[in-house]
This record gives C-alpha cells, sequence and structure tokens, in this order.
C-alpha cells in the first residue's frame, strides 16, 4: 500500500475537541487505516505500569528542574549545579532551603507508657506517675530529632538503655527528671538517642 498524506488537523484541539471527533489510527498489522472516536481512543489507554523505580537525570547532567504553583513561580526547584534543593526559592544554600511556613506534626500528648509513633516529633507527658517510652529503634533512625517535655512533676524514661545524657557518659533510660516543665530535644546517632539540650 503507498504512504498515504494526512495533513495536520488544527480543529481538533482544546475546546473544539468534541467526544465524537474521529481520530485516524494506523493498524501496523493489516494494510489499512482505521477510524475511532475520542472518547473510545482515551477508554483504551491501559493503566501505567510503574514497576521499577523513576529516576530523573540518571545522566547526572547540569540541568535543573522546576515546578511552579498557583503563585510561587519557584514552589520546587532542583539546583542541579550544587546538588540542592530550594522550597520557594531558586537559589537555596543548603542541601535543602525553605524559603517560608514550615510546619510538622503536632504534638503528641501522653498519659500512659507510650510507644513513639513513626510520625511523632513532640511528645508532651500528661502522666501523673512516672512515664515510659519506647523509643524508635536507633539503628533505623539515625539523624531523627525527639522533642519530649512534661507537664507532671513526674520522670520519663526510655523502655531500653538507650538515652545518653547531657553530661556524656554511658546510655541509659533517664530521659527527664520529676520537675513540672522539663524538658530535653533528643538527637538518634544510629546506636543511641543523644539528650542535645534540655534542663539538667
Amino acid at each position: 500500500m503507498a504512504d498515504v498524506k494526512i495533513s495536520a488537523l488544527s480543529a481538533l484541539t482544546g475546546a473544539n475537541t468534541a467526544t465524537d471527533d474521529v481520530y485516524v489510527v494506523v493498524d501496523t498489522n493489516v494494510p489499512e487505516t482505521k477510524k475511532q472516536t475520542r472518547a473510545e481512543l482515551f477508554k483504551n489507554i491501559p493503566a501505567a505500569d510503574f514497576a521499577g523505580a523513576n529516576v530523573f537525570n540518571d545522566a547526572g547532567a547540569d540541568v535543573d528542574q522546576r515546578m511552579e504553583g498557583d503563585t510561587d513561580a519557584n514552589l520546587f526547584f532542583l539546583d542541579a549545579s550544587t546538588d540542592r534543593i530550594g522550597i520557594g526559592t531558586a537559589t537555596p544554600t543548603a542541601k535543602m532551603q525553605v524559603n517560608g511556613s514550615f510546619a510538622i506534626n503536632a504534638p503528641v500528648t501522653v498519659t500512659t507508657d507510650y510507644t513513639v509513633a513513626a510520625d511523632a516529633t513532640f511528645i508532651i507527658n500528661n502522666r501523673a506517675a512516672s512515664n515510659t517510652l519506647t523509643l524508635p529503634t536507633p539503628a533505623d533512625n539515625t539523624g531523627r530529632i525527639l522533642w519530649v517535655s512534661t507537664i507532671q512533676a513526674q520522670t520519663v524514661v526510655s523502655a531500653s538503655s538507650n538515652v545518653v545524657p547531657r553530661a556524656g557518659g554511658s546510655a541509659g533510660t533517664a530521659i527527664l527528671p520529676n520537675t513540672d516543665g522539663a524538658w530535653a530535644m533528643l538527637v538518634c546517632d544510629g546506636t543511641n538517642w543523644i539528650i542535645m539540650a534540655g534542663t539538667p
């Protein structure tokens, strides 16, 4: 079958496209062309299958990526030359920089022994007795930060001996003393939870 020239159809775009418009479909298995309506065409598109990981810029080229919001031209900006991510900025000065408000999960108030959830960051003890926290496994949480405070004059301890006190030394279970308003910021080093700041 000889090649057939098909002219561009500029009228079949945007608002001018109707569900009963006909599109040309070339069947490579038989020497013929077919037609299909837009409704039929899009109905028969198979679901995308993303079985593997999606990798952008696998070659490592110096090509920036930018995503715009409604009013923010740099809602997400990947600066390839510096290997940095900017949120609200096209010139991030750190591995990740947020130019605007920043929020994480709300505090969790506990009144019983508590296993720290994967999405918990701030923990407020309101138990009228000593409270025990089961901290996340250090090996799986390197670099994670937890803030713990108490609004009861009761001690808060760890279920395991994996908390290093502010003064250093061996890891133990103590997190907070029995002082109303006591607080501590813990950072995981992959082996223990280190108290970096807080009340004595």
